[in-house]
């Protein structure tokens, strides 16, 4: 038996659901423990469920607007997110070992209550790792909300990788160390460049005696978006991007998907705007500007707003709350959306170019990446104005090279299965243990 943990919104959590898929195709028994927001679609996935937490934490944790402002949202997210569930996950994964007696943990990078609980009862512990910014190489320049620099000289990111080493003992080590000491887990340093690694990177002295030292890696994005590096960790291992829709589970949300489909093939390819499963709670006023912008465009456009949105929109511009990236991203002319790895993942698997609006977190460095491989346009915030949204949609659709890149990539991403990738690991990880106990 497998035990999966994940926390976050659907883009950290669908990529396991597909995980546990896979692994479930080849014979295992797999259960994936989340906030029980998502325990409807993870049963209906045929997936055994765990909970972590309330459905009204989740709400209150997305519905804030700290999540969202560059300035706040590191912060943010570490205190409620994961300095907040931290208990919640570490009493998931002992509950569980009780019941369900797991061969292996395999977390989300994020879930360190996971990895404390797994270290304290001795269970062996799997990371996964969604967002390449995470694995902190030095080959790549640095990018978050507060550090937009990529055009910086390279010695601006050099000084800067040594101001963080402090600044990040202080704000991360301090108290992630005070939650794993009250559950007698070791303390881990230097814990924001590492705990992603695998503990890789140790010094010599430290590797024996590191909880994480052993512990394997899974990069679960393409190499078409981020190729290995040399100081990529030792037991890391990049998989490829795990995809999972939501289907519909009814007969009425059947035929609603078809119908969107069928107006999205009715005239020419609309531009799809989504600001995901976060941002969407935030993301009215960005709703409002695509949609003008559409309508100077004389673009049809089809706005994924998350939550139902009471308006009046230009002809041609539809908006619905949900609908699966895989039914209406290879259908749209381009997409605009936020960054968000899941959403960036599935928009370049889709073979669409992108317009893109970075809002917080990682997103800031998903967007540098894909507008170095040429297959987005980035609107940074003092031009997000009708016009300036305009020219960049019109960008999108007008420029060959642009979307030639797109669909190249596109072509490639649909190549790969990162989730059989990611099983393909786990089960040699697994297979080495089950040798030499």
């Amino acid at each position: 038996m497998l035990l999966l943990t994940s926390i976050g919104t659907a883009g950290d959590i669908h990529p396991y659901v597909a995980i546990a898929l896979a692994l479930k195709r080849r014979g295992h028994h797999v259960v994936l423990a989340a906030n029980p927001y998502f325990q409807e679609r993870i049963l209906a996935a045929g997936v055994g469920f765990w909970p972590v937490g309330s459905r009204d934490e989740y709400l209150r944790m997305v519905r804030n607007a700290d999540l969202v402002t560059p300035s706040r949202s590191v912060s943010y997210v570490f205190d409620e997110l994961l300095m907040g569930t931290f208990m919640q996950q570490v009493q998931a994964v002992q509950d569980a070992w009780q019941t369900l007696r797991p061969e292996a943990v395999i977390a989300h990078h994020i879930c360190f209550g996971s990895a404390a609980a797994c270290e304290r009862l001795g269970i062996p512990l799997i990371l996964g790792v969604l967002a390449p910014l995470f694995w902190l190489s030095s080959h790549e320049r640095i990018i978050m909300p507060t550090l937009p620099l990529p055009d910086a000289p390279g010695f601006v990111h050099t000084i800067l990788r040594h101001a963080m080493r402090p600044l990040g003992r202080w704000m991360f080590d301090r108290p992630l160390n005070a939650k794993r000491r009250s559950v007698g887990a070791p303390p881990i340093h230097r814990a924001f460049v590492r705990i992603a690694r695998g503990g890789d990177g140790l010094r010599p002295n430290e590797r024996i005696s590191d909880p994480l030292a052993a512990t394997p890696a899974l990069g679960l994005w393409s190499p078409h978006f981020r190729p290995a590096r040399a100081d990529d960790p030792a037991a890391g291992h990049i998989c490829g991007f795990c995809f999972w829709d939501r289907p519909p589970t009814s007969a009425a949300q059947l035929d609603q998907q078809r119908e969107l489909e069928r107006w999205m093939d009715d005239g020419q390819p609309p531009v799809l705007v989504t600001l995901g499963s976060s941002v969407s709670h935030h993301g009215r006023s960005t709703y409002d500007l695509a949609a003008r912008a559409c309508a100077r465009l004389g673009r049809r456009a089809l706005l994924l707003t998350g939550e139902p949105i009471d308006a009046a929109w230009p002809e041609g511009i539809r908006a619905t709350p949900y609908a699966a990236y895989s039914a209406v991203m290879p259908r749209a002319a381009a997409i605009v959306h936020h960054a968000g790895i899941g959403t960036a993942a599935a928009a370049m698997r889709a073979g669409v170019p992108s317009v893109i609006l970075p809002f917080a977190n990682d997103e800031f460095d998903n967007v540098f990446r894909a507008r170095a491989l040429g297959v987005a346009v980035e609107v940074r915030h003092r031009r997000r104005t009708v016009d300036g949204l305009a020219r960049a949609i019109d960008a999108a659709l007008t420029t060959a090279a642009l979307r030639a890149r797109a669909r190249d990539l596109g072509d490639r991403i649909r190549a790969e299965s990162g989730a059989e990738t990611a099983a393909d690991a786990i089960e040699r990880v697994l297979n080495r243990r089950r040798a030499n106990p």
